[in-house]
């Protein structure tokens, strides 16, 4: 599914939100013309430069490659593709308007380049497009200034990082100002990225992090609740849209707080549980629910894929197991709706059998059981986003479950009164988010073959 007015994927053009910007602009302005195709908020397929070609400023050796500084580009952009250390074909191809002539030219790739500036310090400058028809190498000071870098120009140009020290200066090549990098095809494991679009790499750990909030973002650099936290704490939230988000996450009425309710003490004291479902399509494992045990002291949860309701005891069963041993502490209370799936006697001779409170809430309440309920909405807020972000078929959503529970514990979360996420609360360890992909990534499996 393509939208007919931006071109972005997993919407129509009746539920496009630029579409309905420029209809919202149209009403207040019932004198303009009809809402024309947009162009320029597909920026899958159009980018812009304000600096028109000139012969004249070809200075590129095969070890060295000149950029022009330019304020209206908004890529950074190369007539030659010897200098990508690694790079991927764009199709379609974009098309890059030149502001100067008015013309339009293709890029064809995008890709990022090992450079070492004059001043000697290592990175790499990333998304850069392969644009053949140009005769000049554009540098975007819009790039630069979204990585937290600062532009000076005073005697020449100078580029300084957030601490202000200069990584790089140039000079003008006929009147425009310009820098020089020395090119490596090989990756090295030395040096920091350089020049890069600090919007896409928040884009790239908002989708890693289950489409993270802003806020829990900063909370999560702010406080250093992870482990190796270097590559998250040079990165800034921006607010570029994410359509993901608006189509998963519904608009809701807050549950009401249980105000009366006293702070326990210590994990496994009260544990609240829900089953949501029946979930259709069924996974491919023909799964049609799911489980959730949330504990209410570190607000760590465990997820579990049921085929059936009647699994439930099973599950419970497993989790207590697991937990009790993990602790070395007893499970006193159980908080669960008035579902059927929780009345069985195998629940009701499992909790008595290990001394556990059982909780009913009074029909049509969820309110009361208002913890797991939260919850279960925002696993499947998550759910939503990450499936419709990965374009991913809705029989998926069994993996989409796990893996949003999964980054659930390991970000901050309000019900927490304390700098830590419900892993390290369980773990007692901060978790490591270093290993993380965006779900839905491609991968390859290797299969071993038996006496090899």
């Amino acid at each position: 599914m393509k939208c007919e007015h931006c071109g972005r994927r997993n919407h129509q053009k009746g539920d496009c939100y630029y579409y309905k910007q420029v209809l919202t602009k149209q009403e207040q302005n019932p004198g303009d013309k009809q809402p024309p195709q947009s162009k320029l908020a597909n920026t899958d397929h159009f980018a812009f430069m304000m600096t028109g070609c000139d012969e004249n400023l070809q200075n590129d050796t095969p070890t060295s490659v000149v950029f022009i500084l330019d304020s209206g580009a908004t890529d950074h952009m190369v007539n030659r593709d010897d200098v990508f250390t690694s790079w991927s074909v764009l199709s379609p191809p974009l098309q890059v308007a030149v502001a100067k002539t008015g013309e339009f030219m293709t890029a064809t790739k995008r890709g990022l380049i090992q450079v070492t500036t004059t001043l000697g310090f290592t990175g790499t400058l990333q998304d850069v497009l392969f644009t053949p028809q140009a005769t000049t190498n554009l540098l975007s000071i819009r790039r630069i200034q979204e990585s937290g870098m600062k532009v000076v120009f005073d005697q020449g140009v100078q580029v300084q990082d957030k601490t202000g020290k200069t990584i790089l200066k140039g000079k003008t090549y006929n009147g425009l100002f310009g820098v020089k990098f020395r090119i490596s095809k090989n990756m090295t494991e030395s040096g920091s990225t350089l020049l890069v679009r600090n919007s896409d790499n928040f884009r790239l750990w908002h989708e890693r992090l289950g489409h993270i909030s802003n806020g829990k973002f900063q909370q999560l650099k702010r406080c250093q609740m992870a482990g190796n936290m270097s590559d998250l704490n040079k990165i800034m939230p921006t607010n570029d849209l994410c359509e993901a988000c608006l189509y998963g996450k519904e608009a809701r009425l807050p549950f009401n707080k249980n105000k009366n309710k006293s702070h326990v003490k210590r994990p496994l004291y009260i544990v609240h549980s829900d089953i949501c479902g029946p979930i259709t399509p069924s996974t491919l494992s023909c799964q049609n629910y799911f489980a959730s045990f949330i504990d209410d002291y570190t607000h760590y949860t465990v997820t579990y894929l049921l085929t059936y309701k009647s699994e439930l005891c099973k599950v419970f069963k497993d989790f207590v197991a697991k937990s009790e041993t993990h602790f070395s502490l007893k499970l006193e209370n159980l908080y669960c709706d008035n579902g059927g799936e929780y009345l069985p006697n195998e629940v009701k001779e499992f909790c008595l059998e290990k001394e556990i409170a059982f909780h009913l809430t009074v029909p049509h309440t969820p309110q009361q059981n208002g913890v797991a309920e939260r919850m279960n909405r925002t696993i499947t807020e998550k759910v939503r986003s990450m499936l419709s972000s990965a374009d991913l078929d809705k029989s998926f959503w069994g993996e989409a479950v796990q893996t949003a529970t999964y980054l659930i514990n390991r970000t901050p979360t309000k019900a927490l009164n304390t700098n830590k996420t419900p892993h390290e609360m369980w773990h007692n360890r901060k978790p490591q988010l270093n290993h993380l992909k965006v779900f839905g990534s491609t991968a390859n499996n290797h299969f071993k073959t038996i006496n090899q």
